[in-house]
């Protein structure tokens, strides 16, 4: 058996100091914050908007297409090749953006 300690000696306390106290507090999950989300208008689209917004301009594209092959007596197909062949002027990012959004 262990004897008692006598008056000199210090006996080890069962409560932890203030120092151990704070270094707990340092190393314990609290501290670890993780990083603040960024605002809502500065995310990255996600997949979904980006789909929604190329299906929007391949629709966009789509009624310019027909209105203009319409407009010249020919199918769009026929449109669109003669378009890539420079006999008609090319759909410009500005027409695009100037029509209205398809139903």
């Amino acid at each position: 058996m262990t004897e008692p300690p006598t008056g000199g000696e210090k006996v080890p306390s069962s409560s932890p100091t203030t120092a151990d106290a704070d270094a707990a507090l340092k190393s314990s999950a609290m501290d670890k914050r993780s990083p603040v989300p960024m605002a809502p208008g500065k995310r990255k689209p996600t997949e979904a908007a980006r789909l929604r917004a190329a299906n929007l301009k391949a629709r966009k594209l789509d009624a310019i297409a027909t209105r203009r092959a319409a407009a010249a007596n020919m199918g769009k197909a026929e449109f669109i090749a003669e378009i890539v062949k420079g006999t008609y002027k090319p759909i410009t990012a500005a027409e695009i953006a100037a029509e209205p959004n398809p139903e």
